[in-house]
């Protein structure tokens, strides 16, 4: 088993640090070769260029500016996201990392003259996971519903 975890957070020492601690420290105990990427702490650029755009649906020229990622995500069968709830939702910082690296011919593969239809990608993906603390109350998550 190959474990890539992307951990998003800007403070150390908080809840959700301790749980990527906890994370990594099960994948090692348990044999998994593991690999962590923290977006705030590599400095990841969540915006995308407009000459990152206007290579969007071109590979390889759209894996350019994250490549290493893309690496990451060829090298791993599982998945695993460690991040805060914001909102209900996704820290912005995780969901530009997956617009900016689940590219075409990467996470899934354009129409083309034989397809006509976006296929899937990503197919060596055997697991997929998510750990993420929430700072409202157990009342209120149940009235506007649990996030993820």
């Amino acid at each position: 088993m190959r474990a890539h975890a992307v951990y998003c957070h800007p403070k150390e020492g908080s809840l959700t640090a301790a749980i990527r601690d906890l994370v990594m420290q099960k994948l090692k105990h348990s044999a998994v070769q593991a690999r962590l990427i923290d977006l705030y702490a590599e400095g990841f650029q969540p915006v995308l260029t407009p000459d990152g755009w206007d290579k969007y649906e071109h590979p390889p020229s759209n894996r350019a500016a994250v490549s290493d990622h893309c690496e990451h995500l060829r090298w791993r069968d599982t998945l695993i996201f460690v991040c805060p709830t914001w909102w209900y939702g996704l820290p912005a910082m995780l969901k530009r990392w997956l617009d900016r690296v689940m590219l075409p011919n990467e996470a899934f593969l354009m129409s083309d003259a034989q397809n006509k239809t976006i296929r899937p990608g990503l197919q060596y993906m055997q697991r997929f996971g998510v750990f993420t603390t929430c700072g409202a109350s157990w009342w209120l998550t149940l009235l506007v519903g649990a996030p993820g």
